[in-house]
């Protein structure tokens, strides 16, 4: 008895993630990501010039600039497609809104559909929306192109191609009162969001929070910014932690968590898919420079979303790494990593290291919640995808004396003794902003994890019994269709 009361303590202050939803690159659902992920999928597209109709070509005008790194990119199909009608948007207004406002839209309805939640009865809640965006390509095309200056579209090109308008549209669209936050933290920035949303969820902010990211490529000359920087690999892959890496492939798409306090959630039965324990945000300071990681700072954000979330690191047995693949970055994390996590691990419990940006591509604003919700499938599932593209460990590392191990194949996630698994997930951009989160393996407190799971929709409410099995419920049918404006 005293076990559970003790127990109930330590989780007062968790985050329930009751619902989820993605649009990545040869993912569009949940449950497709998890068939990408195990069946060790690669997203990413060679655009080679007129190899076929691809979104490469469509963007670059001249195809002799798509070469070397910048014939390769992970991106979601059919991004043109929106049903406006659905939201009540018109089709001038429609016309003018980025992309990726439409994939934050769509995506948070879907979201809150898993949750089986009905978006109508959420009008006028302490419902908070965070969405991580730092491009806003689609506004340099807008603001580039020469549509007639008439009132109303000059005003739909400001309001459709704002970052803070991505947030603040899900709210104006489905009526909600909480917060709205556009965070903007480069790479780092989906997985701020879900800080954010945490912070204020605890706080008393919000009652229900939309947290997630989103990109969108569309701007060849942004592009060709990042290729000429030496960001991007030109081979097209992001080979983390492999001696040959040589930098990230683009990516874009977006998803989104809905979070709620573990105690609500229990209380209301939804149905969850995992708990945050711990999440934490700092800066690198005055370090090397502006956009090299700072090694001593990643690993203070990770003790303090241990600290936070009441749990050794040892008990931690799977990391989803940043790991973009670059030959600064990824000794530099993996080094802060192996200081925080390797204290008083066993030898034969080394931390199993993963990315999904090897098989998605750096989704960058997006990048964060994409390792978010691999984490929590992993450890839903028990089984850690393999990691692609490790063959010869970079040999900047020992790795003989890291208390880590690269996931180069499929592996089973260890047990706890009946205790929840733990995961950690790690993000940092280019600003210098590091994040990091602690998400629990979910276990209720009685014998019967899901008494009942509450599903709303279409003006009724069922509760189901036998609980749904989150990863096989994701893919609701969804309430509209996708067509072109």
């Amino acid at each position: 008895m005293n076990k559970q009361i003790d127990e109930k303590i330590r989780r007062a202050d968790s985050i329930a993630i009751v619902g989820m939803a993605c649009r990545f690159p040869g993912a569009p659902d949940i449950r497709s990501l998890w068939r990408l992920l195990e069946t060790g999928g690669n997203a990413v597209m060679d655009g080679i010039p007129g190899s076929g109709p691809n979104r490469l070509e469509e963007m670059f005008e001249d195809s002799r600039n798509l070469q070397g790194a910048c014939r390769y990119c992970a991106y979601v199909d059919d991004i043109d497609q929106f049903d406006a009608r659905f939201f009540r948007i018109s089709p001038v207004e429609a016309e003018l809104l980025d992309p990726q406002q439409r994939m934050m839209l769509e995506t948070s309805w879907q979201a809150l559909e898993d949750a089986g939640m009905d978006p109508d009865r959420l009008k006028e809640s302490l419902t908070g929306v965070y969405t991580g965006i730092s491009n806003d390509e689609y506004r340099m095309l807008v603001v580039g192109s020469e549509r007639p200056g008439e009132a109303a579209a000059s005003l739909y090109a400001l309001s459709g191609t704002n970052l803070n308008g991505t947030s603040g549209r899900v709210s104006f669209v489905l009526g909600f009162m909480g917060p709205a936050k556009a965070v903007d933290a480069a790479c780092a920035s989906s997985l701020v969001s879900v800080h954010d949303a945490v912070a204020d969820l605890q706080q008393g902010k919000a009652d229900l929070a939309i947290a997630g990211g989103v990109q969108a490529i569309l701007n060849s000359r942004i592009f060709e910014l990042r290729a000429d920087s030496m960001m991007l690999s030109p081979d097209g892959q992001c080979k983390a932690f492999d001696a040959s890496a040589n930098g990230y492939v683009r990516g874009e798409g977006c998803g989104v968590v809905v979070l709620k306090r573990l105690r609500d959630a229990e209380a209301d039965g939804d149905r969850i898919w995992g708990v945050i324990r711990g999440a934490a945000v700092n800066h690198g300071g005055a370090s090397v420079g502006l956009t090299v990681p700072h090694e001593p700072a990643l690993e203070q954000v990770i003790e303090a979303a241990l600290s936070q979330a009441g749990v050794s690191a040892s008990d931690v047995d799977y990391l989803e790494a940043h790991g973009t693949g670059t030959a600064v970055g990824d000794p530099i994390e993996i080094n802060a990593v192996a200081r925080v996590y390797g204290k008083d691990r066993k030898a034969d419990q080394p931390l199993l290291v993963g990315s999904v940006k090897t098989n998605l591509g750096h989704l960058e604003s997006a990048a964060g919640i994409a390792g978010l919700i691999k984490a929590v499938l992993v450890l839903q599932r028990g089984v850690i995808p393999k990691h692609l593209h490790f063959k010869d460990p970079n040999p900047s590392l020992d790795w003989n004396e890291l208390p880590l191990q690269v996931t180069s194949s499929m592996m089973d996630l260890p047990t706890r003794d009946g205790r929840p698994r733990l995961a950690g997930v790690n993000s940092f951009g280019i600003s210098g902003t590091n994040v990091h989160i602690v998400v629990e393996e979910y276990q209720a407190l009685d014998t019967a994890p899901y008494a009942r799971h509450r599903v709303v929709g279409h003006g009724q409410e069922v509760i189901v019994s036998p609980p749904i099995v989150a990863v096989d419920s994701a893919d609701h049918g969804q309430t509209y269709r996708e067509r072109e404006v």
